[in-house]
């Protein structure tokens, strides 16, 4: 229904602003790397490397204008994600989606927003009628090359939901 295709937007729509940011972050280091400074003192996007990114000035006004602009952007997309997982937070707790984002946070690795993730791409794990249907909407079945009485069984075929299959992964990263 509309209410549920609503929940499905919101998370894709974070994870649009978390690719977002990332890219971002990218362009600002490869600005930074392109102009000869590198940041030696730790790892980057810590306190200590933000302050030292404000403190950053450039001779040349053009590119203290565009560094500007990137570290602006990169604020801005900070701002949005932390909106938009508050906003997630809130429709964890809500009604349709408390219980079973519950259920789904008691499996090590998995935490709010990899449980709303994969409830609201998935909704209702009734409708498959095996695990292997479920598997197959996931992506995560074998494929196979097979001719008469030779079978050869190759990776998975990531023909699913590339959304469900990423976070699936990511969890089980988490657990390990």
């Amino acid at each position: 229904d509309q209410q549920q295709e609503a929940a499905r937007e919101l998370t894709r729509c974070r994870q649009a602003a978390q690719e977002n940011l990332k890219r971002v972050r990218h362009q600002l280091l490869k600005f930074l790397t392109r102009h000869g400074y590198l940041y030696s003192e730790g790892n980057h996007w810590t306190d200590k490397h933000l302050k030292w990114l404000r403190t950053l000035v450039f001779e040349e006004s053009l590119l203290q204008d565009v560094f500007d602009n990137y570290f602006t952007e990169m604020q801005h997309c900070i701002q949005r994600l932390s909106s938009l997982d508050n906003q997630v937070e809130k429709l964890a707790k809500s009604e349709p989606y408390q219980e079973i984002v519950g259920l789904l946070r008691c499996f090590h690795g998995i935490d709010t927003l990899s449980a709303i993730t994969i409830i609201t791409e998935i909704f209702d794990f009734g409708r498959f009628s095996s695990p292997g249907e479920l598997m197959s909407y996931l992506g995560l079945t074998c494929s196979e090359f097979s001719s008469g009485e030779k079978q050869k069984r190759g990776p998975i075929t990531k023909a699913g939901n590339k959304r469900v299959r990423r976070v699936l992964v990511e969890v089980s990263w988490h657990y390990r």
